[in-house]
């Protein structure tokens, strides 16, 4: 009894020295040798596999094809910013997302739909940890991502008239 409760010290000085949030649980599990420490990057492949089994059944390669670019976008963050491959889930806060923004926005130049586009992917991938109990709230929650109107330019009479005109002698172009 008296090592299994040096072990317990031992594990909370540990914990206390990394200066992180724990728990009981993460004491428990670091004292029973389980590895509950589930990255953000390890869920992207995750929800990636999912979309990937289910091409033609509710997702196109092209969402996948949009992930994939989300998940490089995040580990360009983690190695340009953090130097790391892999964040916890449990350590992704305001703070953590509000540096991505800006990241995206600074390094990608990317406007702010385009940004947005990414939030989304980063929050249904941890919408997907909180339904497998590897977080408890989303952090989204606390974030709010602004998305702009676009402009959009229309065609003038002129332009129309000019395309009723052509002569377009592909039938499927023609058609549409």
């Amino acid at each position: 009894m008296d090592k299994i409760a040096t072990n317990i010290l031992d594990i909370y000085n540990q914990f206390e020295a990394q200066n992180k949030s724990f728990n009981v649980t993460d004491i428990k599990d670091k004292l029973c040798e389980i590895d509950s420490e589930h990255g953000i990057v390890e869920m992207f492949d995750t929800y990636m596999h999912t979309i990937k089994a289910n091409i033609g059944k509710g997702f196109s390669a092209t969402t996948l094809k949009h992930y994939k670019t989300s998940r490089t976008r995040l580990v360009n963050f983690l190695s340009d910013i953090h130097n790391k491959n892999e964040w916890a889930l449990k350590s992704i806060d305001y703070k953590f997302i509000n540096a991505f923004d800006a990241y995206m926005k600074t390094k990608f130049n990317n406007s702010v739909n385009t940004a947005w586009c990414y939030h989304k992917h980063m929050k249904k991938v941890l919408n997907l940890a909180v339904a497998m109990d590897y977080i408890l709230i989303n952090p989204y929650v606390k974030f709010q991502v602004k998305t702009e109107k676009p402009k959009r330019e229309y065609l003038t009479s002129n332009e129309l008239n000019e395309i009723r005109k052509k002569n377009i002698e592909i039938e499927r172009l023609n058609t549409v």
